[in-house]
């Protein structure tokens, strides 16, 4: 026998083996990819499933924490006859604050527009508190100092606070 003629012996087997080979690793490729992409999802599910109520704990509690900083809630709460306006300026910032450290943590649940917006509104009601203390004559009592953060809290559009608590439930409802 030729050497020609082996070559073309060895290629009449080999080729349609190879070919068959090629075909059979392409199903096998196709059917481990399939299972992998299988398994992700099934991973992603169970991660979903337990970081959701993680989730909207935290849009709860950033709720409630805008609900706390708003001027009329830290009037309700830290006004005192026995205190002057310097003092209740210095103790709603100073519960503003506490406030928002102890709820910091949350900000990994949510999305960086939502953040951007709580810092805004605690931002916008500093400076509010600020205002209002600024206009006052020096020596006042708390009360000059509730009733001066109360007009401007009625003159004032919707800000911060609302477009904030506003955002908090949308994004939690998208959750669902």
């Amino acid at each position: 026998m030729n050497p020609w003629e082996i070559l073309e012996r060895l290629l009449y087997l080999l080729l349609p083996s190879s070919i068959l080979l090629y075909g059979m690793y392409l199903v096998v490729k196709s059917f481990m990819l399939k299972d992998l992409n299988q398994s992700m999802l099934l991973q992603r599910g169970k991660n979903q499933e337990a970081i959701l109520p993680v989730r909207l704990t935290a849009y709860e509690r950033m709720t409630i924490f805008l609900e706390r900083i708003t001027p009329t809630s830290l009037v309700r709460l830290l006004n005192s006859d026995e205190l002057s306006a310097i003092e209740l300026e210095h103790l709603m910032i100073l519960q503003v604050r506490e406030e928002y450290n102890h709820n910091i943590a949350q900000q990994i649940y949510m999305s960086p527009q939502a953040w951007e917006l709580i810092q805004s509104a605690m931002e916008e009601t500093i400076s509010l508190i600020n205002s209002a203390a600024r206009e006052l004559e020096e020596g006042a009592p708390a009360m000059a100092l509730a009733r001066a953060v109360m007009q401007k809290t009625l003159e004032r559009p919707a800000g911060q606070l609302d477009l904030a608590i506003l955002h908090l439930k949308q994004e939690a409802q998208e959750l669902f």
